[in-house]
């Protein structure tokens, strides 16, 4: 996405050793939720096996994702290790239908959301949605929160990015 500082940053991810290391010792600190996140968690390598160790624990896990990787794969490994892993998922959604498609340069996005929304929730998975809001897309939030209560969707998050003077925004 245009505003992922994973991108700008060229952020090299941490081996999985090391991850599972951090959820221990978040576990013994007294840390009781982990969400996973960093660009796209699900693209990485181990993820599904850092999900199950924090279940192991019994941290209750969620997963911030831009919805990209929800398909098939994704809802096998899910069912796979079903029960044991996400309690709730986060999706980030900062328009509607072709401009969220265009802004994350990803054909099909939107539709590919709207259409898990509903496989997420008949596994009975928290769904919440972030939506950054920018120049750009300030004048649509109405139009997504109405959007995402059709679909039975209660959990909305806005944060503002200043991406320009602030007595524009």
């Amino acid at each position: 996405c245009d505003m992922c500082w994973v991108i700008k940053r060229k952020w090299k991810y941490n081996r999985i050793e090391k991850m599972e290391q951090s959820i221990q010792d978040f576990y013994r600190l007294g840390w009781e939720v982990v969400n996973f996140t960093w660009g796209e968690p699900t693209i990485y390598k181990g993820f599904w096996e850092l999900l199950e160790i924090s279940k192991e624990l019994w941290l209750i896990t969620s997963v911030s994702t831009n919805g990209s990787t929800l398909g098939d794969s994704f809802f096998k490994n899910l069912l796979r290790i079903w029960k044991k892993t996400i309690d709730y998922i986060d999706i980030s959604v900062d328009w509607l239908y072709e401009k969220q498609d265009t802004r994350r340069r990803y054909e099909g996005l939107f539709d590919n959301i709207h259409k898990n929304i509903v496989r997420l929730l008949d596994l009975w998975i928290f769904i919440h949605i972030n939506v950054t809001i920018r120049n750009d897309n300030m004048s649509e939030m109405r139009d997504i929160f109405d959007f995402f209560k059709k679909v039975w969707i209660h959990s909305i998050s806005f944060w503002l990015v200043a991406n320009s003077p602030v007595n524009d925004v």
